[in-house]
């Protein structure tokens, strides 16, 4: 019977450890920075295993979910075969067939883009992840989701993004890229882009043709590859410890032969927390080999206290994209009250806002419009003017008070 596993919790000084590389890391001068690696399985989605659980399914278990209930649903033999294995190899294998190579493409993309939405998302990629200081983020995912984050939604503007092409090399893939800092952070797809589908590892042949081109043509022509290689501490998350390519992967980004840099084997550290960590040998390998401490910290828990401990040292925004952002949010709360007609509360939440960032000028054009509508309804009150009158007044207040959210704020 093999032997379990065991992980180990992080304790002070692995956290001490971690804090202070990352510090050191937000100098783009620096050469042997800390690394965040996620794997297939570390984007993590919003939603639970089971409900009375505080375990969450990954974006690639709601992918397989989707796709898997398509090829219920329109009543394809290959189901049962495909359903046995879920991984997405798996079910691609069974899933092209049952639809036809051309239309199987397109649906497979369809629905991986469905899923990989920022809206299933669990919430910590989005509110934390993003100002923890890693110069360079390495996704083995194809999708943007991590750059989309960056950029849009946490204001990280300076964000920058790269990917191997395992086909061709990487060459046209690196001109702008500049050395990372606190900033202008490195968001890097090692396994290829959805923008540039031919990139994409999809297959076990897919995978073993990767594998040779980044091994002996991925060295030192790509410098993403070479700030990872260099790098003096790795943190991998779900990734399947079990898989041949991994030990593969890690011995070539563990080996470096840049005449910059002089590490020994044993001063880098590799801290892991892995989607599938079978038996006690395969970590003794990885310890032996790669210097790995395999972490009992769940992925979201790590984030979390990772983003506790990153105080003082993390990601800021500017004050002016802090003003857009809340901008955003204030839209998104006033909208749907307004198509209610709840109209007073909409204006008691637009003015906490406009006495914080609205200029005189506009602070008044809001005060205007709730104030005709003040007057109308006190009008009607005292039988000095009609419902109809009332109703109508309300209704262009309404409107103006749409036409304000929608271009005056924003303007």
């Amino acid at each position: 019977m093999k032997e379990r596993p065991a992980y180990n919790p992080l304790d002070n000084d692995d956290w001490d450890i971690i804090i202070e590389r990352l510090k050191e890391s937000t100098n783009p001068r620096t050469i042997n920075k800390c690394i965040l690696f996620l794997g297939p399985e570390a984007l993590i989605s919003n939603q639970k295993k089971k409900e009375e659980t505080n375990e969450y399914k990954s974006m690639i278990d709601l992918f397989c979910d989707r796709v898997l209930r398509k090829m219920e649903k329109d009543g394809k033999p290959e189901f049962d075969e495909a359903k046995k294995k879920r991984t997405p190899f798996a079910i691609k294998e069974k899933f092209l067939p049952a639809y036809g190579a051309g239309k199987g493409q397109s649906l497979w993309k369809f629905n991986f883009n469905k899923v990989y939405q920022v809206e299933n998302l669990h919430p910590v990629f989005i509110e934390k992840l993003p100002y923890c200081p890693f110069p360079i983020i390495v996704n083995t995912s194809p999708d943007e989701l991590l750059r989309t984050i960056f950029t849009e939604i946490s204001g990280i503007r300076g964000t920058q993004y790269s990917f191997f092409d395992y086909k061709f090399n990487s060459h046209q893939n690196r001109q702008d890229i500049e050395p990372p800092d606190l900033n202008t952070p490195v968001i890097y797809n090692l396994f290829g882009s959805i923008k540039q589908p031919t990139s994409i590892v999809s297959s076990p042949e897919d995978l073993l043709e990767y594998v040779f081109s980044l091994i002996s043509n991925g060295n030192m022509d790509d410098e993403v590859l070479r700030d990872i290689r260099n790098a003096r501490y790795l943190i991998f998350l779900g990734f399947d410890f079990e898989s041949w390519h991994l030990k593969l992967l890690m011995r070539f980004f563990y080996d470096n032969n840049d005449s910059r840099v002089s590490i020994e084997k044993e001063e880098k550290g590799t801290y892991a927390h892995p989607w599938k960590l079978e038996n006690q040998n395969t970590q003794e390998y990885f310890k032996k080999l790669f210097n790995v401490t395999f972490i009992e910290n769940n992925i979201v828990e790590f984030i979390e206290e990772l983003y506790e401990k990153c105080n003082g040292i993390r990601r800021t925004i500017p004050d002016k994209i802090k003003e857009i952002k809340k901008k955003e949010k204030l839209r998104e709360e006033l909208l749907p009250l307004i198509k209610k007609d709840e109209l007073e509360l909409a204006f008691d939440k637009a003015e906490e806002y406009a006495k914080e960032f609205l200029d005189k000028k506009k602070q008044n054009l809001l005060y205007h419009i709730m104030s005709e509508l003040s007057g109308a309804y006190n009008m009607f009150k005292k039988n000095q003017s009609t419902g109809e009158t009332y109703v109508i007044a309300r209704s262009k207040a309404r409107e103006a008070f749409m036409d304000f959210i929608t271009d005056d704020l924003f303007a």
